[in-house]
């Protein structure tokens, strides 16, 4: 029997607020109906534990255990042993390094460590901790649909726009009809809620988070889409019927050249200057360590550069995106 061991705050639920993370109720379904047998590992004791679940409304009954007077990784190395003669695969999931470490010295190869990035409480640091040791590391529940092999999704609607914001990284191909979608999840459903469904008045949560989209072509649709609409621009007016990147990239050059009043270069620079700062926020060492073995292109940030020169050339513009490939500063 394959075993996953998750911990409780800042992984299933957000540190500040309990509230559950978007999709993480749904992975835990997922995989108790793969027949994945599912434990709670959590420094708080096994009532608090409950409580907190309770009142985010996961009642489902997970085992839990509380290493408040041990450690995780002693907790987890009990429990693979009480179950030794199983020939499944054993993963532990979490969002802070000192778990983790304490998982992998305890349990070595019998558990694959897996850093989540979670509700951020822990990042860049953990970026960091998992590049340095090789380790695997999830950006988003996503990755774990992925990495994981079960299918699912979840109910969106109950969460605000930036609290969807934040499965965005990992996403591959979320603006292609063709690619976007894989047997485990719909790549496209989280953009479609935030563009479609919802109506915005702030994008920065979206920009913050677009830096990590797998795909440069598909990374370029959205931030165009973004700062489209926070200018309250209709697509239609400035894209036409544009599908593929390119022609994204010359309707709105066209665009642009018809309406040099409309100060859409200043919305395009505090976009790009805020993917940078998410890509420095989770880490930008993660591009290299994701459990899906899927990593974010390495010249994105230079790829929407290149198209911004097409965009606006005739004219200069001081693009705030570096040219670095993982988002740092020069």
């Amino acid at each position: 029997m394959n075993r996953a061991f998750f911990d409780l705050s800042g992984t299933i639920l957000h540190h500040n607020t309990k509230r559950p993370l978007p999709l993480m109720p749904g992975l835990l379904k997922s995989l108790s109906y793969n027949g994945w047998s599912v434990d709670i590992v959590t420094d708080r004791s096994e009532a608090c534990a409950r409580l907190l679940l309770e009142r985010a409304g996961l009642d489902h009954p997970y085992p839990i255990h509380s290493s408040s007077f041990s450690s995780k990784g002693r907790i987890v190395k009990g429990l693979i042993d009480s179950h030794s003669d199983d020939t499944g695969v054993s993963v532990f999931i979490d969002d802070r390094p000192r778990h983790l470490e304490s998982v992998r010295k305890h349990c070595g190869d019998r558990v694959r460590v897996i850093g989540f990035v979670g509700s951020r409480l822990t990042s860049p640091e953990l970026s960091r901790w998992c590049h340095k040791g090789k380790y695997d590391m999830a950006l988003s529940p996503v990755d774990l649909f992925e990495g994981l092999g079960v299918c699912g999704g979840g109910d969106l609607s109950k969460f605000s726009e930036g609290e969807i914001a934040c499965l965005i990284p990992g996403l591959e191909h979320p603006m292609s009809s063709i690619t976007g979608e894989t047997a485990n999840f719909d790549h496209r459903s989280i953009l479609y809620e935030l563009l479609w469904q919802r109506n915005l008045t702030d994008y920065s949560p979206i920009w913050r988070n677009i830096g990590w989209i797998t795909c440069s072509e598909c990374l370029w649709k959205v931030l165009v889409e973004t700062v489209l609409g926070a200018r309250a621009i209709y697509r239609s007016v400035a894209l036409g019927n544009a599908y593929k990147f390119d022609e994204y990239t010359f309707a709105l050059k066209t665009f642009v050249a018809v309406n040099p009043e409309i100060p859409i270069l200043e919305t395009f620079e505090r976009a790009c200057s805020l993917i940078k700062q998410g890509i420095n926020e989770i880490g930008p060492e993660a591009a290299d360590c994701r459990m899906t073995g899927k990593s974010s292109a390495a010249d994105r940030l230079q790829f929407i550069s290149d198209q911004l020169d097409v965009v606006f050339s005739g004219g200069t513009r001081q693009s705030r995106l570096s040219s670095s490939s993982d988002g740092s500063d020069q």
